[in-house]
C-alpha cells in the first residue's frame, strides 16, 4: 500500500499509507507485545521524532492544492467598467492607429482596453488586426481564445489557443487555458498532458495543480 501510493497525484492516499506504517513501527518501537524487544534510549524517541517530522512535511504538501485553490478564488478580476478615462484612452489610441494603421502595439493596446471592458466585438476586431500585422505574436491569439471562451464558444477557443501555442510553445497562460477547457469538455488525457507540460515549465503553477487534483478526486 505504501509503495503503491507514495507517488500518488492525490497525496492524501500517501499520507494515509504513511500513517498506517509509521504507527505500526512506532508501536513496535515502544515494545507493544510480550515478545517485542524494547528499543534502548533514544531509539523509540528518535523513531517518533522522525515520524512526526515526516508527517509535518507531507501534511503541508497534502494541503498545498487546497490552499492554492483558495488563493486563486481570492484573486481580483480582470474586467473593468467603462468610464471617462476609458473613453479618452480609446479615442487617443484610435487616433494614433488612424495615423499609422500598421502600428501593431497600438492595435493590441486597443484590443486590451476593449477586452477589459467586455466589449467583445471591438476587442476581437483589434486582436485579429494585431494577429494579422504580426502573425508570430502569440499573445493576441491567446486572447482571441479567451474571448471565444467568454462568449461560450469553447471549440473556437481551443483552436485559438492551439494556434497561440504553435506561435509560442513556451506560453503558460495559453496552455493552462487549453488544459482547463479540455478538462471541462471531458477530454481528460489531453487536458492532463497540457497541464503536466505547464508544471514542467512552472512547477508552482497553482491553476495547473488545482486542475490535476480535481482529475483524481
Amino acid at each position: 500500500l505504501l509503495v503503491q501510493n507514495v507517488a500518488s497525484p492525490d497525496i492524501r492516499f500517501g499520507v494515509s499509507s504513511f500513517l498506517v506504517f509509521w504507527s505500526l513501527g512506532f508501536a513496535a518501537g515502544l515494545g507493544w507485545g510480550a515478545d517485542a524487544p524494547v528499543l534502548p534510549f533514544p531509539g523509540r524517541f528518535a523513531l517518533a521524532g522522525a515520524g512526526l517530522a515526516a508527517l509535518s512535511l507531507w501534511g503541508r504538501a497534502a494541503l498545498e492544492p487546497l490552499m492554492a485553490q483558495r488563493r486563486l478564488s481570492a484573486q481580483p478580476g480582470f474586467h473593468v467598467e467603462g468610464s471617462d478615462d476609458f473613453d479618452r484612452a480609446v479615442a487617443a489610441l484610435e487616433g494614433r492607429l488612424k495615423e499609422n494603421p500598421r502600428d501593431v502595439d497600438v492595435a493590441e493596446n486597443l484590443a486590451f482596453l476593449y477586452a477589459k471592458a467586455k466589449r467583445w466585438p471591438e476587442a476581437t476586431r483589434y486582436f485579429e488586426l494585431t494577429a494579422s500585422l504580426d502573425p508570430g505574436r502569440p499573445g493576441p491569439l491567446n486572447n482571441l481564445g479567451n474571448i471565444a471562451y467568454s462568449t461560450g464558444d469553447r471549440a473556437k477557443a481551443i483552436e485559438w489557443w492551439k494556434r497561440s501555442l504553435e506561435a509560442g510553445p513556451e506560453q503558460i497562460d495559453a496552455r493552462v487555458n487549453l488544459g482547463k477547457t479540455l478538462y471541462e469538455m471531458g477530454r481528460l488525457k489531453e487536458s492532463a498532458d497540457n497541464l503536466e507540460q505547464v508544471l514542467k515549465r512552472d512547477p508552482t503553477n497553482e491553476k495547473a495543480q488545482v486542475l490535476l487534483k480535481k482529475m483524481v478526486e
